[in-house]
């Protein structure tokens, strides 16, 4: 599943979640949703207002949006947080962990429809069955994917016997117990290295990692 598919989703789901449980109040009170996205409006990767108008609901005839941008720098989440959660909207949606976290420190009745690498790891939902509390979302399950990513180049390079992982410590360090794991049965020496994925700082606007971390491999 690509990014614009999750996104096109979590607009639905956020969209859909408010909807329904005010179809039975005041058909002239629109719901409200609060979005916090850890990039900009512009973002290719983060575009939550195309997913809105792919699944046929339009802002200002269907929902009120709250919108709210960290422009790429990680300080301004939690105060953006705060400021979303106080005009208390119906469902808001958030991309990210760390988007995630601050919206969990500001409520706990708010439904919170989230997209990050895996809820459950990650400490948001107790399963992706019954994820409990007031978050729920799409998991794209990136540890599991890194491990994978990790069996794959042992195959096509049999010979490799030290791996590199540049990860990412304020979203990725989860990812790092699942692939010490796998090298351990593959025989690789695992080297992690701490690196920033932009997240905190005004970055380019590209190249950024897809996910929060990636693999390089050397051999004897």
């Amino acid at each position: 599943m690509n990014r614009r598919s999750i996104i096109t989703l979590l607009g639905g789901a956020a969209a859909a979640w408010p909807l329904a449980a005010r179809a039975q109040q005041n058909a002239t009170k629109l719901p409200k949703v609060g979005v916090l996205e850890p990039y900009s409006a512009t973002d290719p990767g983060y575009r939550v207002a195309q997913a809105f108008h792919d699944v046929g609901i339009e802002e200002g005839r269907d929902i009120l949006v709250e919108w709210r941008y960290a422009e790429g720098h990680i300080e301004r989440i939690p105060a953006l947080a705060a400021d979303l959660a106080a005009r208390k909207p119906d469902a808001m949606v958030a991309i990210g962990d760390v988007a995630i976290r601050a919206l969990r420190a500001e409520t706990s009745t708010i439904p919170i429809v989230a997209g990050t690498d895996d809820l459950v790891e990650e400490g948001h939902a107790a399963s992706l069955a019954h994820p409990g509390g007031n978050v729920t979302g799409i998991s794209i399950l990136a540890s599991e994917l890194n491990a994978k990513r990790l069996e794959v180049l042992k195959e096509a390079a049999p010979l490799v016997s030290r791996v590199a992982v540049l990860w990412d410590p304020a979203t990725g360090k989860f990812h790092l117990p699942t692939l010490r794991n796998v090298a351990l049965t593959l025989s690789v020496n695992l080297q992690g290295t701490r690196c920033s994925t932009g997240l905190g700082r005004r970055r380019p606007e590209r190249p950024r990692f897809p996910n929060t971390s990636c693999l390089a491999a050397a051999h004897h």
